[in-house]
């Protein structure tokens, strides 16, 4: 093997020399540094991989040409680069002077031959990048931990494989035209989960059913493991690399932001949020959760207290670190790092699964179980099993919990022979996606007028598979693989988000508009979203601005967010919105009579405004 190094088109002196053209070309390593290559700063990295009867250099090259020629030039490889970059990141907002490393020489049909066969390449693939990643970490100014697989094909499949083999090595994978079928253990997903790692599917949409298929599958694996994803069907394309403008986008997504430093007292970027009834918990860039808004007798901000409210984030009491929260009405649920789910706040009917009514002040472990999630209902909380069984606990007046009208003081198994990997709680009734995308509801609101309470599990669609879900008060939205958002149950004020603000339906039933999300999340009467270019959308009552629109009428479609902000993430909550960006900002809008909005004030907002940082004296953590 052997190792070029290349900047703005010269090898440096280590080979004999080669334009990097021929560096493009070349079916061994090879490194390409930006014009700009400043010694003194950290290039994120992009490793490039192979597709069989190519290599990775004919995969940057044809990306490098298609970026001169809408740039209107001549190529060339120094401007080549440049015109490439330019495309990635449009006006130069956050450009980012990547590095790219061309690994893993040139892909055989041999080495998919047979499975011993294709372990051996993998694992050779793997050998060669980490040596790589040694040399020209040793000679240039590279951000290692800021580390991109990106492959088409065979180099898919192994960008993949390699991430998953790796989550501590590298960022995150851009993963073109790949059956995605490397499957690894649970612990190495946990990882990816905890690091944050991010990873693209793009397949055309005319591509081979076993393609599509399994990106479908390892989309729903990383769903179910909590790590961060997207899934684009490329439409009129068959097995194809990703465009040049949809490859930008996924290496920005993969990347997220660079990092920078916090401002003094700041605990950094926010990682997400999520918006209550009349209060918001968030997870800091370390993990920590902070709570704002109401906090009252029941202590629903967690941090030892009951005073009544606050207007800034507090930290949460206990010193946890977080993979996720859920907020409902006035307690809050999250799963810990070592896999358990903690509660705290109001604890009537047992919804904190501590085996009490007591309320709590501070967070109180709920059994002993290994959680993936966890969602808070209103009287009743669900929490999906590490192996997939499906737990409740709390009041189960109208079937809430699917057993029956009981009442549980700790976690109990709902689904034995069914594996639930995600569930959502509404107001009065819940919905889970099974391991098949399948979605399954029980509980009473939109089945009232029918039935008075579903107590077992019942198939919402026979022909729609989702790859998330959430609900609201009576009524639920999916997700469909590419995007597609569908809504059912009760109408009210446009909730359903079809054009048809009073029409109830029992079957999903599409949302106008023709986006395409990446996540949503409804709320009592309104559903917010974000879609593939991380544009804010919401519709449904408006009455507290909590759609952030020019005026405060109801919207019965799709809506953008005023302020032109870019989301990763938004949360509704019963008449306010919460929001974290691509640069890890946390914004609200909407109702703020008791400091829900956290920005220092108590009057209500119909645009975004910045949550404040943090204050770890703006109340005391007893």
């Amino acid at each position: 093997m052997r190792t070029l190094l290349a900047k703005s088109g010269l090898l440096l002196a280590l080979l004999p020399p080669l334009t990097a053209g021929a560096a493009l070309r070349a079916q061994e390593s090879a490194i390409i540094l930006p014009a700009t290559y400043d010694p003194t700063r950290s290039h994120p990295i992009v490793i490039l991989l192979p597709f069989t009867s190519g290599n990775a250099g004919r995969l940057l090259s044809g990306y490098v040409s298609q970026a001169v020629r809408d740039a209107g030039g001549a190529s060339s490889d120094v401007s080549g680069i440049d015109a490439l970059l330019d495309r990635f990141y449009p006006g130069g907002a956050g450009r980012e002077e990547l590095a790219f490393i061309l690994a893993c020489g040139f892909g055989h049909a041999e080495d998919y031959a047979t499975e011993d066969a294709w372990s051996a390449t993998i694992v050779r693939c793997e050998d060669e990048i980490l040596a790589d990643l040694g040399v020209h970490a040793a000679h240039y100014s590279l951000d290692t931990t800021r580390v991109v697989l990106a492959g088409y094909s065979m180099g898919g499949d192994l960008a993949w494989a390699l991430t998953l083999r790796n989550p501590r090595r590298f960022l995150g994978a851009i993963v073109m035209g790949s059956r995605a079928s490397y499957r690894t253990a649970a612990a190495r997903m946990a990882a990816l989960a905890t690091r944050d790692a991010r990873i693209t599917f793009t397949l055309g949409d005319h591509e081979e059913e076993v393609r599509l298929s399994g990106a479908r599958a390892a989309a729903a694996l990383l769903e179910r493991h909590g790590v961060a994803h997207r899934h684009v069907l490329v439409p009129g394309s068959g097995h194809d690399p990703a465009p040049l403008t949809e490859f930008g986008q996924a290496l920005r997504f993969v990347l997220g932001e660079p990092p920078s430093r916090p401002p003094p007292g700041s605990a950094g970027r926010w990682l997400s949020v999520a918006a209550g009834a009349s209060h918001a918990c968030a997870l800091a860039a370390d993990s920590t959760a902070h709570c704002w808004g109401v906090n009252g007798v029941e202590g629903r901000l967690g941090d030892g207290t009951t005073d009544s409210s606050g207007s800034y984030p507090a930290p949460v009491a206990g010193g946890h670190r977080f993979r996720s929260l859920s907020t409902t009405a006035d307690h809050t649920c999250g799963v810990v790092r070592d896999g358990r789910v903690v509660c705290w706040g109001d604890n009537t009917g047992f919804k904190l699964g501590d085996q009490t009514d007591s309320s709590r002040t501070r967070p109180v472990h709920a059994g002993p179980h290994p959680f993936a999630m966890v969602d808070a209902g209103a009287r009743y909380t669900c929490a999906a099993h590490q192996i997939g069984t499906l737990y409740c606990w709390g009041t189960d007046s109208i079937g809430l919990l699917a057993i029956g009208r009981v009442r549980s003081r700790y976690p109990i198994p709902v689904t034995q022979n069914r594996r639930i990997p995600a569930v959502s709680t509404g107001y009065d009734y819940s919905c889970a996606l099974d391991a098949d995308s399948v979605a399954w509801c029980w509980g009473a609101g939109f089945f009232s007028s029918r039935i008075p309470a579903v107590t077992n599990l019942l198939q919402l669609s026979y022909t729609l598979r989702f790859r998330a879900i959430t609900t609201g008060a009576g009524f639920a939205c999916g997700l469909t693989a590419d995007g597609t958002a569908y809504c059912w149950g009760y109408s009210r004020g446009g909730n359903l988000g079809t054009g048809r603000r009073a029409t109830n339906s029992y079957a999903p039933v599409l949302v106008a508009g023709g986006h395409r999300f990446l996540a949503l999340d409804a709320g009592e009467n309104h559903v917010c979203g974000v879609t593939t270019d991380h544009a804010a959308y919401c519709w449904g009552r408006n009455d507290h601005d909590q759609l952030g629109v020019a005026f405060g009428a109801t919207r019965d479609v799709p809506s953008p967010v005023l302020g032109g902000l870019r989301f990763v993430s938004v949360s509704a909550g019963k008449d306010f919105t919460c929001g974290v960006t691509v640069s890890g900002a946390l914004w609200c809008w909407g109702e703020n009579g008791q400091g829900q909005l956290g920005a220092g004030h108590q009057w209500d907002l119909n645009r975004p405004v910045t949550v404040q940082n943090p204050r770890e004296a703006s109340r005391p953590s007893r």
